[in-house]
Protein backbone atom coordinates (compact mmCIF):
# COMPACT_ATOMS: atom_id res chain seq x y z
CA UNK A 1 0.00 0.00 0.00
CA UNK A 2 3.20 2.45 0.63
CA UNK A 3 4.94 1.73 -2.50
CA UNK A 4 1.65 2.45 -4.11
CA UNK A 5 1.18 5.46 -2.53
CA UNK A 6 4.35 6.72 -2.98
CA UNK A 7 4.17 5.87 -6.87
CA UNK A 8 0.83 7.96 -6.93
CA UNK A 9 2.35 11.07 -5.23
CA UNK A 10 5.43 11.05 -7.60
CA UNK A 11 3.04 10.33 -10.83
CA UNK A 12 1.17 13.74 -9.65
CA UNK A 13 4.11 15.04 -9.04
CA UNK A 14 5.81 14.39 -12.45
CA UNK A 15 2.47 15.57 -13.72
CA UNK A 16 2.22 18.74 -11.93
CA UNK A 17 5.15 19.61 -13.20
CA UNK A 18 5.41 18.61 -16.48
CA UNK A 19 1.74 20.48 -16.62
CA UNK A 20 3.79 23.38 -15.19
CA UNK A 21 5.90 23.12 -17.56
CA UNK A 22 3.58 22.82 -20.68
CA UNK A 23 1.65 26.00 -19.43
CA UNK A 24 4.65 27.98 -19.37
CA UNK A 25 5.44 27.15 -23.03
CA UNK A 26 2.49 27.76 -24.31
CA UNK A 27 1.89 31.39 -22.25
CA UNK A 28 5.53 32.35 -22.70
CA UNK A 29 6.13 35.95 -24.69
CA UNK A 30 7.93 36.03 -28.05
CA UNK A 31 11.50 35.47 -27.89
CA UNK A 32 13.58 39.34 -27.55
CA UNK A 33 17.06 40.07 -28.04
CA UNK A 34 20.21 37.55 -28.92
CA UNK A 35 22.01 37.14 -25.89
CA UNK A 36 25.89 37.19 -25.50
CA UNK A 37 27.24 34.26 -26.64
CA UNK A 38 27.48 31.90 -23.43
CA UNK A 39 29.43 28.59 -23.32
CA UNK A 40 28.27 25.36 -22.10
CA UNK A 41 31.22 22.99 -21.28
CA UNK A 42 31.79 19.54 -21.33
CA UNK A 43 30.28 17.49 -17.85
CA UNK A 44 27.57 20.18 -16.99
CA UNK A 45 24.46 18.98 -15.34
CA UNK A 46 21.47 19.97 -16.42
CA UNK A 47 20.69 21.93 -12.76
CA UNK A 48 24.42 23.74 -13.64
CA UNK A 49 22.97 24.45 -17.58
CA UNK A 50 19.79 25.67 -15.69
CA UNK A 51 21.40 28.10 -13.44
CA UNK A 52 23.42 30.03 -16.28
CA UNK A 53 20.37 30.23 -18.21
CA UNK A 54 18.46 31.63 -15.70
CA UNK A 55 20.90 33.99 -14.59
CA UNK A 56 21.21 35.14 -18.23
CA UNK A 57 17.65 35.87 -18.58
CA UNK A 58 17.08 33.53 -21.00
CA UNK A 59 14.82 31.17 -18.80
CA UNK A 60 12.52 31.93 -16.28
CA UNK A 61 12.41 28.96 -13.89
CA UNK A 62 15.44 26.41 -13.14
CA UNK A 63 12.61 23.44 -11.98
CA UNK A 64 10.72 24.02 -15.30
CA UNK A 65 13.90 23.65 -17.58
CA UNK A 66 15.06 20.44 -15.21
CA UNK A 67 11.65 19.01 -15.31
CA UNK A 68 11.36 19.44 -19.26
CA UNK A 69 14.53 18.10 -19.99
CA UNK A 70 14.10 15.22 -18.15
CA UNK A 71 10.98 14.35 -19.39
CA UNK A 72 11.39 15.27 -23.09
CA UNK A 73 15.01 13.03 -22.32
CA UNK A 74 16.78 15.73 -24.39
CA UNK A 75 19.37 16.35 -21.81
CA UNK A 76 21.56 12.90 -23.15
CA UNK A 77 21.52 14.88 -26.63
CA UNK A 78 22.86 18.07 -25.44
CA UNK A 79 26.73 19.48 -26.57
CA UNK A 80 29.14 21.60 -24.99
CA UNK A 81 30.34 24.58 -26.90
CA UNK A 82 29.26 28.18 -27.47
CA UNK A 83 25.53 29.27 -28.16
CA UNK A 84 23.25 32.22 -28.96
CA UNK A 85 19.96 32.23 -27.56
CA UNK A 86 16.82 34.68 -27.26
CA UNK A 87 16.34 36.44 -24.07
CA UNK A 88 12.97 34.97 -22.42
CA UNK A 89 13.10 31.48 -24.14
CA UNK A 90 10.56 28.95 -23.26
CA UNK A 91 12.66 26.12 -21.98
CA UNK A 92 11.83 23.84 -24.94
CA UNK A 93 13.10 26.14 -27.19
CA UNK A 94 16.10 26.58 -25.06
CA UNK A 95 16.39 22.90 -24.82
CA UNK A 96 16.62 22.50 -28.78
CA UNK A 97 18.77 25.65 -28.70
CA UNK A 98 21.51 23.33 -26.91
CA UNK A 99 21.02 19.65 -29.17
CA UNK A 100 22.33 21.95 -31.88
CA UNK A 101 26.21 21.70 -31.62
CA UNK A 102 27.93 25.51 -30.78
CA UNK A 103 28.72 27.10 -33.50
CA UNK A 104 32.28 28.33 -34.00
CA UNK A 105 33.64 32.02 -34.14
CA UNK A 106 33.17 34.09 -37.22
CA UNK A 107 36.81 35.88 -38.06
CA UNK A 108 36.15 38.83 -39.82
CA UNK A 109 38.48 41.43 -41.17
CA UNK A 110 37.75 45.38 -40.91
CA UNK A 111 40.18 47.31 -43.27
CA UNK A 112 41.86 50.67 -42.94
CA UNK A 113 39.08 53.18 -44.59
CA UNK A 114 35.94 51.09 -44.76
CA UNK A 115 33.10 53.46 -43.89
CA UNK A 116 29.71 52.13 -42.29
CA UNK A 117 28.95 50.91 -45.69
CA UNK A 118 31.40 48.55 -46.26
CA UNK A 119 31.15 47.97 -42.46
CA UNK A 120 27.78 46.60 -42.40
CA UNK A 121 28.52 44.67 -45.52
CA UNK A 122 31.08 43.14 -44.45
CA UNK A 123 29.23 41.61 -41.69
CA UNK A 124 26.32 40.96 -43.72
CA UNK A 125 28.36 38.63 -45.48
CA UNK A 126 29.65 36.95 -42.92
CA UNK A 127 26.37 36.13 -41.47
CA UNK A 128 27.49 38.09 -38.25
CA UNK A 129 24.06 40.25 -38.66
CA UNK A 130 21.51 40.04 -40.66
CA UNK A 131 21.31 43.35 -42.33
CA UNK A 132 22.81 46.65 -43.08
CA UNK A 133 19.58 47.97 -40.74
CA UNK A 134 21.09 46.08 -37.67
CA UNK A 135 24.19 48.30 -37.64
CA UNK A 136 22.96 51.53 -38.86
CA UNK A 137 20.12 51.20 -35.79
CA UNK A 138 23.20 51.49 -33.60
CA UNK A 139 25.13 53.59 -35.53
CA UNK A 140 23.19 55.92 -37.48
CA UNK A 141 23.19 55.42 -41.03
CA UNK A 142 25.56 56.55 -43.72
CA UNK A 143 25.11 60.18 -44.84
CA UNK A 144 22.21 60.59 -41.75
CA UNK A 145 21.81 62.63 -38.58
CA UNK A 146 19.81 61.17 -36.22
CA UNK A 147 19.71 60.61 -32.08
CA UNK A 148 21.59 57.67 -30.51
CA UNK A 149 21.20 55.94 -27.30
CA UNK A 150 22.71 57.98 -24.63
CA UNK A 151 24.36 54.66 -22.59
CA UNK A 152 27.13 54.20 -25.45
CA UNK A 153 28.71 57.47 -25.45
CA UNK A 154 28.74 57.33 -20.99
CA UNK A 155 30.09 54.45 -21.54
CA UNK A 156 32.68 55.82 -24.66
CA UNK A 157 33.90 59.24 -23.13
CA UNK A 158 35.51 59.78 -26.67
CA UNK A 159 31.85 59.55 -28.13
CA UNK A 160 31.38 63.02 -26.40
CA UNK A 161 33.67 64.88 -28.46
CA UNK A 162 31.01 64.00 -31.61
CA UNK A 163 27.79 66.65 -32.47
CA UNK A 164 25.08 63.88 -30.08
CA UNK A 165 23.39 64.03 -33.44
CA UNK A 166 26.38 62.93 -35.50
CA UNK A 167 26.04 59.35 -36.63
CA UNK A 168 29.12 56.81 -35.30
CA UNK A 169 31.03 56.68 -38.71
CA UNK A 170 34.94 56.96 -38.09
CA UNK A 171 35.03 55.42 -34.48
CA UNK A 172 34.18 51.51 -35.22
CA UNK A 173 38.05 50.74 -35.64
CA UNK A 174 39.46 48.54 -38.10
CA UNK A 175 40.71 45.37 -37.21
CA UNK A 176 40.07 41.58 -37.29
CA UNK A 177 37.47 40.41 -34.65
CA UNK A 178 36.00 37.21 -34.11
CA UNK A 179 32.15 37.26 -33.74
CA UNK A 180 29.61 34.07 -33.93
CA UNK A 181 26.86 34.04 -36.27
CA UNK A 182 23.84 36.37 -35.65
CA UNK A 183 25.37 38.63 -33.03
CA UNK A 184 23.59 41.21 -31.83
CA UNK A 185 24.53 44.60 -33.77
CA UNK A 186 25.10 46.58 -30.36
CA UNK A 187 27.18 43.69 -28.87
CA UNK A 188 29.40 44.07 -32.46
CA UNK A 189 29.59 48.04 -31.78
CA UNK A 190 30.84 47.71 -28.70
CA UNK A 191 33.77 44.96 -29.82
CA UNK A 192 34.87 47.27 -32.40
CA UNK A 193 34.26 50.70 -30.02
CA UNK A 194 36.31 48.94 -27.09
CA UNK A 195 39.18 48.26 -30.41
CA UNK A 196 39.41 52.13 -31.27
CA UNK A 197 39.39 52.62 -26.77
CA UNK A 198 42.47 50.36 -26.95
CA UNK A 199 44.18 51.50 -30.06
CA UNK A 200 43.76 55.34 -29.29
CA UNK A 201 44.76 55.27 -25.20
CA UNK A 202 48.72 55.79 -25.96
CA UNK A 203 48.25 58.48 -28.21
CA UNK A 204 48.37 62.09 -26.65
CA UNK A 205 46.77 64.38 -26.99
CA UNK A 206 43.60 61.99 -28.16
CA UNK A 207 41.87 62.83 -30.90
CA UNK A 208 39.49 64.79 -30.87
CA UNK A 209 36.57 65.04 -34.07
CA UNK A 210 37.83 67.44 -36.16
CA UNK A 211 41.14 65.27 -35.93
CA UNK A 212 39.41 62.08 -36.04
CA UNK A 213 37.49 63.59 -39.92
CA UNK A 214 40.77 64.69 -41.02
CA UNK A 215 42.72 61.48 -40.18
CA UNK A 216 39.53 59.96 -42.38
CA UNK A 217 40.37 62.47 -45.49
CA UNK A 218 44.02 61.24 -45.54
CA UNK A 219 43.12 57.74 -45.24
CA UNK A 220 41.03 57.87 -48.34
CA UNK A 221 43.43 59.88 -50.27
CA UNK A 222 46.95 59.13 -49.87
CA UNK A 223 48.41 55.37 -48.87
CA UNK A 224 51.79 56.47 -47.14
CA UNK A 225 51.78 57.32 -43.56
CA UNK A 226 54.79 59.71 -45.27
CA UNK A 227 52.23 61.17 -47.54
CA UNK A 228 49.20 60.88 -45.25
CA UNK A 229 50.74 63.73 -42.37
CA UNK A 230 51.65 66.13 -45.39
CA UNK A 231 48.10 65.96 -46.77
CA UNK A 232 46.83 66.31 -43.10
CA UNK A 233 48.86 69.73 -42.80
CA UNK A 234 47.53 70.83 -46.24
CA UNK A 235 43.97 70.25 -44.94
CA UNK A 236 44.62 72.48 -41.99
CA UNK A 237 45.94 75.13 -43.91
CA UNK A 238 43.55 75.22 -46.48
CA UNK A 239 40.44 75.64 -43.91
CA UNK A 240 42.86 78.37 -42.27
CA UNK A 241 42.44 79.78 -45.94
CA UNK A 242 38.89 79.16 -46.35
CA UNK A 243 40.04 77.37 -49.22
CA UNK A 244 37.64 74.78 -50.36
CA UNK A 245 39.03 71.24 -50.16
CA UNK A 246 37.36 69.68 -53.28
CA UNK A 247 38.20 65.99 -52.42
CA UNK A 248 37.13 63.40 -54.36
CA UNK A 249 37.12 61.28 -51.73
CA UNK A 250 34.39 62.69 -49.64
CA UNK A 251 32.25 62.89 -53.17
CA UNK A 252 31.95 59.23 -53.25
CA UNK A 253 30.82 59.54 -49.75
CA UNK A 254 28.04 61.35 -50.48
CA UNK A 255 27.03 59.11 -53.68
CA UNK A 256 28.49 55.86 -52.00
CA UNK A 257 30.76 55.20 -55.24
CA UNK A 258 34.21 54.49 -55.17
CA UNK A 259 35.80 55.89 -57.89
CA UNK A 260 39.27 56.59 -58.35
CA UNK A 261 38.29 59.71 -60.76
CA UNK A 262 34.65 61.33 -60.20
CA UNK A 263 32.32 62.28 -62.90
CA UNK A 264 31.41 65.66 -63.52
CA UNK A 265 27.68 64.99 -62.30
CA UNK A 266 29.37 63.58 -59.47
CA UNK A 267 30.58 66.68 -58.71
CA UNK A 268 27.13 68.33 -58.51
CA UNK A 269 25.85 66.11 -56.09
CA UNK A 270 23.92 68.09 -53.25
CA UNK A 271 25.58 67.07 -49.83
CA UNK A 272 27.04 68.65 -46.65
CA UNK A 273 29.58 65.55 -47.37
CA UNK A 274 30.66 67.20 -51.16
CA UNK A 275 32.90 69.77 -50.51
CA UNK A 276 33.36 70.79 -53.47
CA UNK A 277 30.22 72.60 -52.81
CA UNK A 278 31.08 73.14 -49.09
CA UNK A 279 33.18 74.77 -47.68
CA UNK A 280 35.41 73.39 -44.45
CA UNK A 281 34.99 69.83 -43.19
CA UNK A 282 31.98 67.30 -44.17
CA UNK A 283 29.75 67.10 -40.98
CA UNK A 284 31.37 63.26 -40.29
CA UNK A 285 34.18 61.61 -40.77
CA UNK A 286 33.84 59.63 -44.32
CA UNK A 287 35.55 56.53 -43.17
CA UNK A 288 36.91 54.49 -39.94
CA UNK A 289 41.09 55.73 -40.06
CA UNK A 290 43.20 53.62 -39.07
CA UNK A 291 46.14 54.46 -36.73
CA UNK A 292 48.93 55.77 -38.77
CA UNK A 293 45.99 58.33 -40.46
CA UNK A 294 45.14 59.36 -36.61
CA UNK A 295 48.44 60.04 -35.60
CA UNK A 296 49.09 62.07 -39.32
CA UNK A 297 46.29 64.04 -38.23
CA UNK A 298 47.20 64.61 -34.74
CA UNK A 299 50.92 65.26 -35.77
CA UNK A 300 50.55 66.86 -39.13
CA UNK A 301 54.05 67.56 -40.75
CA UNK A 302 54.44 71.30 -42.49
CA UNK A 303 55.38 71.91 -46.08
CA UNK A 304 54.69 74.55 -48.50
CA UNK A 305 52.11 73.11 -50.85
CA UNK A 306 48.35 73.36 -51.28
CA UNK A 307 47.56 70.92 -53.92
CA UNK A 308 47.99 67.42 -54.42
CA UNK A 309 47.11 64.20 -56.44
CA UNK A 310 47.53 60.92 -56.83
CA UNK A 311 49.26 59.38 -59.77
CA UNK A 312 47.78 56.56 -61.17
CA UNK A 313 51.34 54.63 -59.85
CA UNK A 314 50.42 55.48 -56.69
CA UNK A 315 52.91 58.61 -56.38
CA UNK A 316 51.65 61.57 -54.87
CA UNK A 317 52.33 64.76 -56.70
CA UNK A 318 52.30 68.21 -54.60
CA UNK A 319 52.00 71.60 -55.87
CA UNK A 320 52.01 75.13 -54.45
CA UNK A 321 50.06 76.69 -57.10
CA UNK A 322 46.89 75.85 -58.93
CA UNK A 323 48.69 76.50 -62.25
CA UNK A 324 51.36 73.95 -61.45
CA UNK A 325 48.16 71.64 -59.93
CA UNK A 326 46.49 71.86 -63.28
CA UNK A 327 49.54 70.97 -65.17
CA UNK A 328 50.03 68.03 -62.74
CA UNK A 329 46.70 66.82 -63.80
CA UNK A 330 47.45 67.42 -67.26
CA UNK A 331 51.01 65.20 -67.16
CA UNK A 332 49.82 62.67 -64.69
CA UNK A 333 46.30 61.89 -65.20
CA UNK A 334 45.50 61.84 -68.90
Amino acid sequence: MKKLISTVVSLVIIFAIAAAAYEAYLKKPAANALTEPIVIGNGMTTAQIADILKKSGIISSNAVFTAVADLSGKFKDFHAGTFIFKEGMSAFDALKTLSVQGQPEISVTIPEGFGLREIADRLVQNKIIGSSADLYKVTGAPEKMGSFDATLTNDYPFLAYKPVNNNLEGYLFPDTYRFYAATAAETVVRRMLDGYTAKIAALSPAPDYETLIIASLVEREVKDPADRAKVADIVKRRLALGMPLQFDSTVNYATGKSSPSVSSKDLGVDSLWNTYKHAGLPPTPICSPGLDSIKAALAPTPNKYLYFLTAPDGTVIYSQTLAEHNAAKAKYLK
